[in-house]
């Protein structure tokens, strides 16, 4: 809306506290960019947070040790795909005054976020043995899709 368009200045914080940053370490500023988008968030709305909250949470279970789940296959794509759901939800509750959204809007989002995703490693998958038949020795895998066999290099 014409009349709300200073809230873009919301991100200014977040910038200041990641130039100011004299540690370089990932984590640090993975945290305080999560305070400062929760703090801002709860400004609009308490269910905002928690979608925020929620999409910050699986990002971390993706991509971050221990859990990593993008290196199981299954998990990967359904990891994945919950972006899709928690991205409606943020985009739902900035709008003020909205209703909760259907759950079978959230669920049908999901899954054909995990529909896509499924198809994206399946064609990945064919490629990588089409590549593997045609010049075994400069075919690389990704780590997430390999098994180790006796002997094997790891990448």
């Amino acid at each position: 809306r014409v009349d709300h368009w200073f809230k873009n200045v919301f991100v200014l914080p977040g910038i200041v506290v990641a130039l100011s940053s004299q540690e370089n370490t990932e984590w640090s500023g993975l945290f305080q960019n999560f305070v400062i988008g929760l703090g801002l968030g709860a400004l609009v709305r308490v269910p905002l947070v928690l979608s925020l909250a929620g999409l910050w949470i699986a990002g971390c279970a993706y991509n971050s040790p221990p859990v990593r789940t993008k290196d199981v296959p299954n998990l990967d794509v359904l990891t994945e795909s919950i972006n899709n759901p928690l991205r409606i939800l943020v985009g739902w509750y900035i709008v003020p005054n909205s209703p909760t959204p259907p759950v079978s809007l959230l669920i049908s989002y999901w899954m054909i976020g995990c529909f896509f995703m499924g198809l994206k490693r399946f064609a990945e998958d064919r490629s990588r043995s089409a590549r593997s038949q045609q010049r075994p020795q400069e075919c690389r895998f990704e780590r997430t899709y390999v098994l180790p066999s006796k002997g094997a290099r790891h990448l």
